[in-house]
């Protein structure tokens, strides 16, 4: 009965198998190529996607590189290692940490006092004197894996910050590049070698910054 009112249907829709047969095969040739289609589709999408996401990514570098360099103009260091990504010293680098330490120890002095009133000079290290020394590789994209730009350019701003705020608990504070000249009136106030001394207390707020 089944078979019978299988031949009925095709003889109602006007099919006969050959027919029947060469539709299914073209059926299946438009299924093909709309799957085709949506694959390239899908395919032209990720690389649009990753497209841009290439250029947002060289921007943003390009903007941070564009930063550091500012703070590279104030002055250079070319034999400190990538804070990070130190060596053994055979070449002659040396340790992020240490220079750090180094420009810290001889970075305050009075400048001029006349009776209460004291100018004193602090030299904040450089940016390669904390970060590491920076090579042709770091400015072309996507530069060093190695460094981390973002995070080191927000860590010696933030340090700026440090500086002045720290200062400015003493008088007030004028900054050209990375010398501040604090103009203060406290005359116990103890540069070095103390508990309680200006070098101190900035050595307390950089380690605050520098915790990354």
């Amino acid at each position: 009965m089944k078979k019978k009112d299988n031949k009925y249907q095709q003889d109602l829709f006007g099919f006969n198998p050959k027919e029947k047969e060469s539709i299914l095969m073209r059926l299946g040739d438009i299924k093909d190529r709309n799957k085709r289609i949506k694959a390239k589709l899908k395919k032209a999408l990720k690389e649009e996607e990753e497209s841009m996401f290439i250029k947002i990514e060289k921007k943003n570098f390009k903007n941070t590189i564009d930063q550091i360099l500012v703070f590279l103009s104030w002055g250079r260091r070319d034999d400190v290692y990538v804070l990070g990504d130190e060596g053994d010293g055979d070449n002659g680098m040396l340790e992020p940490n240490d220079v750090f330490e180094e420009e810290l120890e001889k970075s305050l002095e009075v400048m001029k006092k006349v009776g209460q009133t004291s100018i004193i000079k602090f030299r904040l290290p450089l940016y390669e004197e904390v970060f590491g020394s920076l090579t042709k590789k770091d400015f072309v994209f996507p530069g060093n894996e190695d460094n981390a730009y973002e995070m080191y350019l927000g860590g010696y701003k933030e340090l700026i910050s440090a500086t002045i705020a720290t200062l400015e608990e003493c008088g007030t504070v004028n900054q050209d590049k990375n010398i501040f000249l604090l103009k203060t009136e406290k005359e116990d106030i103890i540069l070095t070698n103390n508990a309680f001394s200006l070098e101190s207390d900035l050595r307390s707020a950089f380690h605050d910054v520098l915790c990354f």
